[in-house]
């Protein structure tokens, strides 16, 4: 008789990647930290007052937000005091606790595409894509308040989609228990992250739509009882904040400047936001968008590609006018790609807080111009991609076939357009870059619910042609950020060796802060000056107290080098950090 063979079985490994899809981008971010080694304890960027914050109730039992902070942060420094109090404090633990979120959220995010029963090669790419994306990947190597608030938003989004998938796609769009639960958690995001309270509003509108486009009225009718109940605790949750906060001292201005701004409206806030959100997603979004395949309709797509170049070049245009090209790490919009600043800058990743380049623009690594020009022209050409994106989408919206996956795809378009709406207005023309991260988000996952990854050598190309450079871009300039900063806290402790207080040092942003804002605030001298105390380049939001010694990649006049560190610069040459000490008289 002849043997009867066996069907042939899957490899072990790709049945773990089948059941895992969020590993690739989980196993890319590791490998990725372990090529950045971001292990250094210091703090980055703003993540000094948060790590105070936490610090401080950790060690006090007291929440209390003394220092210009304007996210609410409560959730963020709940998170880490428990793990402070169990290890002790350090920055590089609040940064490891981060990473974990910065993974967990990659699977939130996957979970969502599995409810909504993406395919699991878009959920490969997606996970890969989202994961060495600069804006997440630097949230997530940080102790910053970002991911603190859209983590748990994006938990809560899963929440609501499990909900569903458990409905089948059938009758309310959310029962009483789950719309009561979302809309706790949705309002208890108010109480980080402000903006991540925009992930229920974003969850009605997504899955109603749907409902909208197909006249599907008594299901809308029906679901009004849970979309009640959801929007009333969400509200409450939120409003609960402010005699809290008032009580406790916590309202910081601010958050209430900001807050103020929403009852303004301002168009030209929105136009050069909006264009700058599009260019930044398009180039996050691309190896996504590319894998879109619509259906042919030549006369359509020609108009809505007209209207999307049509209003980016007005866009661009009104970019270039109120522009500065003075300072591109500033607040301030800029005239060429990349347009806004804090974390993706010139030639590198996140903000060069040293005064010498941050405050006086002397000297340090930048690109040649060229090559942000062929960058901005790229993405500019990338904005057709969103053609499909636009047409497959509203067709899911109207199509009879099943409602989740058109539920997510307007869910991340919601989130998307709600954010760049709220942030605009909130932050006007003096918006960073980092606040387009929910956005990106949201647009990543409704391109996702979309692409159907396939073997095309063209596609395949264009793909790498945006993921690739990215992806070096991400892994290099974090290197570099931290390389540096290494050799900025090294100066500083050789300082210290010197003789020289934590006040007698000015090292730039961070440093000082965390050192020396105390005695700032208070206005005190420090001793250990080299002649009287005080600083010769004052810079208020810097909180210099004394500038006898300074670090910094150049040597301001007056000042004498003492100490040299050259860091090992991966993305391109930079300078080497000095400690230089005033000459005095």
């Amino acid at each position: 008789m002849r043997a009867e063979h066996a069907p042939p079985t899957e490899p072990a490994w790709l049945r773990l990647l089948e059941r895992c899809p969020y590993l690739p981008g989980l196993l890319l971010m590791i490998g990725a930290w372990l090529l950045v080694s971001p292990w250094g304890n210091y703090p980055l960027n703003d993540d000094w007052i948060y790590a105070g914050i936490a610090r401080r109730l950790a060690e006090t039992g007291v929440f209390r937000m003394d220092k210009g902070c304007a996210p609410n942060e409560v959730g963020q420094a709940l998170a880490a005091a428990p793990f402070i109090m169990l290890f002790g404090f350090s920055h590089t633990l609040l940064r490891i606790l981060t990473m974990g979120l910065g993974l967990l959220g990659l699977v939130a995010m996957d979970a969502l595409l599995g409810l909504s029963g993406a395919d699991r090669r878009s959920r490969w790419m997606f996970g890969c894509v989202v994961g060495l994306n600069p804006l997440y990947f630097y949230h997530a190597t940080t102790f910053m308040s970002e991911l603190y608030g859209w983590v748990p938003g994006l938990g809560t989004a899963t929440l609501w989609f499990w909900g569903r998938r458990r409905a089948g796609g059938k009758g309310p769009l959310v029962s009483l228990g789950c719309a009561a639960a979302v809309g706790l958690l949705g309002g208890a995001g108010f109480w980080t992250r402000q903006y991540a309270v925009l992930v229920f509003p974003a969850l009605v509108l997504g899955s109603g739509a749907p409902l909208v486009f197909r006249r599907q009225w008594s299901r809308l009718r029906s679901s009004a009882p849970g979309l009640v109940l959801g929007s009333a605790l969400w509200v409450g949750v939120i409003l609960l904040f402010f005699p809290w906060a008032r009580a406790t001292g916590n309202l910081r201005p601010e958050f209430t400047d900001l807050q103020a701004n929403l009852g303004t409206l301002d168009f030209n806030a929105t136009v050069i936001n909006g264009l700058m959100l599009l260019v930044y997603a398009t180039g996050f979004c691309a190896p996504l968008l590319i894998w879109i395949r619509g259906k042919r309709n030549l006369k359509l797509s020609l108009i809505v590609a007209s209207a999307l170049l049509g209003g980016a070049l007005l866009s661009r245009t009104v970019l270039t006018r109120v522009a500065s090209t003075d300072n591109d790490f500033g607040p301030n919009i800029h005239r060429r790609f990349p347009y806004s600043a804090n974390i993706i800058y010139d030639a590198g990743m996140g903000p060069v807080t040293l005064t010498d380049v941050f405050v006086y623009q002397m000297p340090r690594q930048r690109f040649p111009v060229w090559i942000w020009t062929t960058v901005e022209g790229l993405l500019f050409a990338g904005l057709m991609l969103w053609v499909p994106f636009l047409l497959e989408g509203l067709a899911l919206l109207r199509s009879k076939e099943e409602s989740l996956p058109a539920e997510l795809w307007g869910f991340g378009v919601a989130l998307a357009l709600l954010n760049g709406l709220v942030f605009s207005q909130a932050t006007k023309l003096w918006s960073f870059d980092r606040y387009f991260l929910p956005s990106v988000l949201g647009l990543a996952l409704s391109a996702a619910t979309l692409s159907r990854p396939v073997r095309s050598g063209l596609r395949g190309a264009i793909c790498a042609l945006f993921f690739l450079p990215m992806t070096w871009f991400t892994v290099a300039g974090m290197h570099d950020h931290f390389a540096w900063n290494d050799a900025r806290w090294a100066l500083v402790d050789s300082a210290h060796a010197r003789g020289a207080g934590p006040a007698n040092v000015e090292a730039g942003y961070e440093p000082n802060g965390w050192l020396a804002y105390d005695d700032y605030a208070a206005q005190r001298p420090p001793a250990h000056c080299v002649g009287p105390c005080g600083c010769r380049y004052p810079f208020k939001w810097f909180f210099c107290t004394d500038d006898s010694y300074r670090v910094g990649m150049n040597v301001l006049p007056g000042y004498q080098p003492v100490q040299t560190l050259m860091p090992h610069y991966w993305l391109t040459p930079g300078p080497p950090m000095i400690l230089s000490v005033r000459q005095f008289p």
